[in-house]
């Protein structure tokens, strides 16, 4: 029972905490190769073999822990880690470094990111938990969603533009090097023409054939700015919910280095209010 909580605290609990901790880190490792099992295969066949593959590490690690109560001697004397508040100072212990060492294995592996909001609907919606594969070099293109760290936090957003480009919008309709851009994935309701002091970024990017930075009357709004050229090696990212998704209109452009994921696969999604589950969402690709 204890090894279906933590695996390997089963071990502890029996008396062999160094089998106890290598199954625990056995089982780390078996998790984040399922997982790059199922972003590799895709879909819900993907998902079905990390669902199996993941009930049966769980399985092998109690199953091992039952072995190891049954080797030990009637006359085993408790040892010092044989106690209860171990026991949940271990689980309280492992919630925590959890994060760390996600994070370390997000740099190699994929990992699972919670969509919090609906600045991505229709593509991704809040409660949405996604498989996102770590960028390994490579381009980014326009029209890729792509996860990207500012601030120390993670966002989800599509690329609009790339270095080079000139971009511009008006009344919502998008424009790159002044041919416009055809998006069905994007959603304009309540994006409106509304201003905000944050897009005064804007004004030294302004392309120079309409002045520049020296431009008075340049008054951007959420649904018509630009154009403005974005520098080399930056990109402008736009959500698809164009009303709910404060992007790079409001916060300026996204350096290369900062993307660090892209998001590929829906692993389950839960509606956060009724905590329904959507099972039709559940192994769906994430489509760019």
């Amino acid at each position: 029972m204890l090894s279906l909580l933590v695996p390997g605290l089963g071990h502890l609990y029996a008396g062999d905490a160094g089998r106890g901790a290598v199954v625990w880190l056995a089982t780390r490792v078996a998790t984040a190769g399922l997982l790059e099992a199922a972003v590799a295969i895709g879909g819900r066949p993907g998902l079905a073999v990390q669902t199996a593959g993941a009930v049966a590490v769980w399985a092998i690690a109690a199953a091992g822990a039952a072995r190891t109560a049954r080797r030990a001697s009637p006359h085993y004397t408790l040892r010092w880690y044989n106690h209860g508040l171990v026991y949940l100072g271990i689980c309280a212990g492992i919630a925590v470094v959890t994060v760390p060492w996600h994070a370390l294995l997000g740099d190699t592996v994929a990992e699972m990111r919670r969509v919090p909001n609906d600045t991505m609907a229709p593509a991704l919606v809040a409660g949405d938990h996604v498989y996102a594969v770590p960028r390994r070099g490579g381009d980014v293109g326009r029209g890729d969603i792509v996860v990207y760290r500012k601030w120390g936090t993670g966002y989800i957003k599509r690329v609009a533009g790339v270095g080079g480009d000139t971009l511009a919008m008006r009344g919502g309709v998008l424009s790159v090097d002044q041919r416009p851009v055809r998006e069905p994935y994007a959603i304009h309701a309540g994006e409106g023409e509304s201003v905000d002091r944050r897009f005064a970024w804007q004004r030294p990017f302004v392309a120079d054939s309409l002045g520049g930075a020296h431009m008075p009357a340049y008054a951007p709004t959420a649904a018509t700015w630009g154009p403005i050229v974005v520098p080399a090696g930056e990109y402008f990212l736009l959500g698809d919910n164009r009303g709910e998704s404060i992007d790079s209109r409001y916060t300026g452009f996204v350096a290369d280095s900062e993307i660090i994921a892209r998001p590929v696969m829906i692993s389950f999604s839960v509606e956060p209010r009724s905590l329904h589950l959507r099972w039709g969402r559940f192994g769906q690709r994430v489509e760019e």
